[in-house]
């Protein structure tokens, strides 16, 4: 058989996805991160390089020059900006239509964030919004690099056992992580990304 016919055939039957990349949604406590932030960078870090994506943050708020840089320090390759003083103060109305706009606009393959009360009561909108499946309060995140899916461990029967699954068709796949469940990255400063 010719080989160029063959990898041609191969090439229609490995049909590329939209949807790429890591995203974390990047929490603010005050005028800092908070700490679940640059834990999901950490672990995000190293899932993107395995499926050999970029990893991007998502900032909301006014004045964020200073974190921005820090979530580049922490892993991020990009970190989209909404710049107003509107989103200072979450807002799940507001939150969910800025974050369900732009994930809708880049489509993003895996959408991490914190199992705050502000990301419990946030990713469950988005998720339902967009169409695509939540695991909450996960403790554990691996990937499975042939399917390109999200292996997400979390708690069941309050805590006793832990559950991994996983959602074959469901794109972006989203997950809270509960904070603590992963270590914090150690900054490199003299890191370089991109700001959108």
């Amino acid at each position: 058989m010719d080989l160029d016919f063959l990898e041609s055939m191969i090439g229609e039957a490995e049909e590329e996805s939209p949807y790429r990349h890591i995203w974390v949604v990047a929490e603010k406590e005050g005028n800092a991160l908070a700490p679940v932030v640059l834990e999901m960078l950490g672990r995000a870090r190293q899932l993107a390089d395995r499926l050999g994506v970029y990893l991007k943050a998502v900032l909301l708020g006014e004045g964020t020059e200073a974190l921005r840089q820090e979530l580049i320090a922490s892993g991020a390759d990009v970190v989209y900006v909404a710049d107003d003083p509107r989103l200072n103060e979450y807002s799940t109305e507001i939150y969910s239509g800025v974050l369900g706009d732009l994930i809708e606009k880049e489509r993003p393959e895996i959408v991490l964030l914190g199992a705050t009360s502000m990301g419990r009561d946030l990713a469950p909108r988005l998720a339902q919004r967009l169409g695509t499946a939540l695991f909450s309060n996960c403790l554990d995140l691996e990937i499975d690099e042939a399917q390109r899916q999200l292996l997400a461990t979390y708690p069941v029967y309050g805590g006793e056992y832990f559950q991994t699954s996983v959602c074959p068709q469901a794109r972006p796949q989203m997950a809270t992580v509960l904070p603590g469940a992963f270590r914090r990255p150690q900054a490199d400063l003299g890191r370089v990304g991109e700001v959108k």
